[in-house]
């Protein structure tokens, strides 16, 4: 389990368009599936002041995520591509 955190901005074209600041907080998780495979998830609230255009005024944006990850081995790619050469 890992914490993320982080800061920035934001900005929406929709309609009249605004830029407002970003703080994204939440955590990801990476599990092996077997020697080289991995699926993660990662988890983040992100709060900001950004107008939608809608009305709503979100203030917190959920976003979660999944993936699957394969380490290769940077030496095995370039042996890979000298060999095709």
């Amino acid at each position: 389990m890992a914490p993320q955190a982080g800061g920035g901005f934001v900005h929406n074209t929709f309609r009249d368009g605004d830029t407002s600041w970003l703080i994204p907080i939440g955590a990801g998780a990476d599990s092996a599936l077997g020697d080289k495979p991995s699926v993660t998830g990662t988890l983040l609230l992100n709060f900001t002041d950004l107008d939608t255009g809608r009305g709503s005024g979100a203030d917190v944006m959920p976003g979660f995520t999944i993936g699957v990850r394969f380490y290769v081995s940077v030496t095995g790619v370039v042996y890979w591509m000298l060999y095709r050469l």
